[in-house]
């Protein structure tokens, strides 16, 4: 009762302390959050069935569309310190639902790669790191750990909802009047024959419902911003401590360039480099796990059910977790919690036969076993390091720096998309193809392998990585 009550006076506190402009980006944030997970699921998907694409082909289109993506992402962050929170917010919310909007209507190769991706590379690296910074802005220094906590959650709460969302979106399309696109196409017993939904003269596959639902919630987020956000609010009184002079902020690229002078950030870029290949989980579970599933269970695979264990425990942990891991270190959490989700994987590198005992007695297919465990790890060690990521980046950042800060914090991990795209088309083309004997178990451990090497090597790096006072 009294841990409790303790979380209780701590949420009072933020209620009391923060603008009401926090809980409109929480708000645009969720509905981004329903957005992009469910289009991430779908979108090398997408390009195999609507762009003819193979695995090795579809990797790759993902792999350049996130390096451009974290291209843009390089001035992003500098762009949004100098233009400010909501115009920021605006321009990239409604770059964002064009794209996904193009995604939903007009599925063609030179219209996905000429506009669609690059207004969606456009939009989405703004919204990363003003959200972050928005938040250190709206709150006091008292109450920030739990509303970077909260944050987390309500992004996962989009996982959560989006997950149930894209299997329900797929039910739709092959149950209730979709009709198959062509002839009836059987593969390894299953029948994988895109199928449509004819509506207002149109045909829509499941994945261009996904997009066209992502396309609403983002709508909904931007009229958010339009109508409540105010520019200039500080939840501070010390206004002037956190502004810098507007001489000085008028130039994305020399504030960029100043903050790559401090000796801090290269060693926190450092840091995020290795934490990168953690994250780099979730492009795999983006790219990797969705045709796994779908060639090892069928095409009716509960990709979305099975993902949105990953926003149930993530709306439910962070919050819990930010109270009482603030008396340890930094550093030590993200260590811990590294290894938590660098270790899920190796649930996946073991044949899913072995796992048919708990699966008769559940009454689901074995490979189901080792997706659910894998999710539940991952997402207990993301619940660790999450959260105390985005507050040690807001936490470092010089006054006035924040946004520079959050958007170089998610540099390297975007960057790595592309060899991560690359990596996943060959894993699936060599151990987990369309046809033709599998290993799947061996892509997985390449997997766990690659991503261990992370925390193994932040705790060897430890002393040149972090200062002492954050470690």
């Amino acid at each position: 009762m009294e841990k409790i009550l303790h979380f209780l006076n701590e949420y009072r506190l933020l209620m009391q302390s923060s603008v009401r402009e926090l809980w409109v980006v929480y708000f645009a944030k969720l509905m981004e959050s329903l957005a992009y997970f469910t289009s991430m699921m779908v979108m090398v998907l997408y390009f195999s069935q609507h762009l003819g694409l193979n695995d090795v082909e579809a990797g790759k289109l993902f792999g350049y569309w996130s390096l451009g993506y974290g291209i843009l992402i390089f001035l992003a962050g500098a762009l949004c310190d100098v233009i400010g929170i909501k115009r920021s917010l605006l321009l990239g919310l409604l770059a964002c639902v064009v794209g996904r909007f193009l995604f939903g209507v007009a599925p063609s190769f030179y219209v996905t790669v000429l506009f669609s991706l690059p207004l969606l590379a456009l939009g989405m690296p703004l919204l990363i790191p003003i959200k972050s910074a928005a938040i250190k802005q709206y709150t006091t220094a008292r109450s920030r750990g739990l509303a970077f906590a909260i944050f987390y959650a309500l992004m996962n709460v989009g996982a959560l909802v989006a997950g149930i969302a894209l299997d329900q979106l797929t039910w739709i399309v092959r149950s209730m009047g979709g009709v198959p696109k062509g002839k009836i196409v059987m593969k390894g017993g299953h029948d994988v024959t895109p199928y449509v939904l004819r509506l207002w003269g149109y045909e829509f596959s499941s994945y261009q419902l996904v997009f066209l639902f992502g396309f609403v919630t983002t709508l909904l987020g931007l009229l958010a911003i339009v109508l409540f956000v105010r520019q200039g609010i500080y939840a501070e009184e010390d206004v002037e401590a956190t502004q810098r002079d507007q001489k000085e902020r008028k130039n994305p690229l020399r504030l960029l360039w100043a903050s790559m002078s401090h000796k801090v950030f290269w060693m926190f870029m450092i840091l995020i480099v290795l934490m990168s290949v953690i994250k780099l989980l979730f492009t795999h579970v983006h790219i990797t796990m969705p045709k796994f599933m779908l060639r090892e269970i069928g095409p009716m695979a509960a990709i979305g059910k099975t993902y949105s264990i990953n926003g149930f425990m993530m709306m439910v942990l962070p919050p819990l977790i930010a109270v009482y891991t603030a008396r340890f270190r930094t550093f030590s959490v993200l260590i811990v919690g590294g290894f938590i989700s660098a270790l899920s994987p190796f649930f996946l590198a073991i044949d899913a036969q072995h796992y048919a005992p708990i699966a008769k007695s559940l009454g689901i297919h074995p490979v189901y076993v080792p997706v659910i465990l894998f999710y539940v790890m991952l997402s207990i060690g993301e619940a660790l390091w999450g959260p105390k990521l985005y507050e040690y980046t807001a936490a470092i950042a010089p006054k006035g720096e924040e946004s520079t800060y959050m958007a170089m914090s998610g540099l390297p991990w975007v960057l790595a998309k592309l060899p991560a795209g690359i990596f996943s088309g060959y894993l699936l083309a060599a151990y987990c193809p369309e046809e033709g004997p599998r290993n799947a178990a061996m892509m997985w451990l390449v997997i766990g392998l690659t991503t261990l090497s992370a925390p193994v090597l932040l705790v060897f790096l430890r002393r040149w990585i972090v200062p002492k006072e954050s470690a």
